[in-house]
């Protein structure tokens, strides 16, 4: 067609250097380019988004789950602070994502539940609130 190349599903040539669209890095600037429908995002921009969806959420309603959350006898549990953690060598707190929401909180700020994943204490306290209701309380 006139000088163009095969075209991908992406609508570039397949010889074409990608661009992340918010930095405008090349994939040789980058250790990966991701692609979407018709954009590229390149693995420094996904890590700078995941930074600031974990500061909203460290500073929106899904705040510390406090260690009286526990519910003894269940499969419920609150992993130790950071911290304490650190004090005895032991790895820092990183992100894990609410099985719920969907939303990243740090591991100390999570609620774990055995076989199903972590919940924010936003999400926490909306299943508290549903489950008060349906008792009438």
């Amino acid at each position: 067609m006139f000088g163009r190349g095969k075209r991908s599903s992406h609508g570039r040539t397949p010889d074409a250097e990608l661009r992340c669209l918010f930095c405008n890095k090349s994939q040789n600037d980058v250790r990966k380019v991701i692609a979407g429908p018709a954009v590229f995002i390149c693995d420094e921009c996904v890590s700078v988004c995941n930074d600031i969806l974990l500061d909203d959420a460290r500073t929106s309603n899904h705040a510390r789950i406090s260690d009286d959350t526990r519910v003894s006898g269940s499969a419920y549990s609150v992993p130790p602070r950071s911290a304490d953690r650190e004090g005895r060598g032991e790895q820092p707190s990183y992100p894990v994502m609410c099985a719920m929401c969907g939303l990243p909180v740090m591991l100390d700020d999570a609620l774990g539940i055995a076989e199903r994943g972590f919940l924010c204490a936003g999400c926490v306290t909306a299943v508290e609130a549903a489950i008060a209701r349906r008792n009438g309380g």
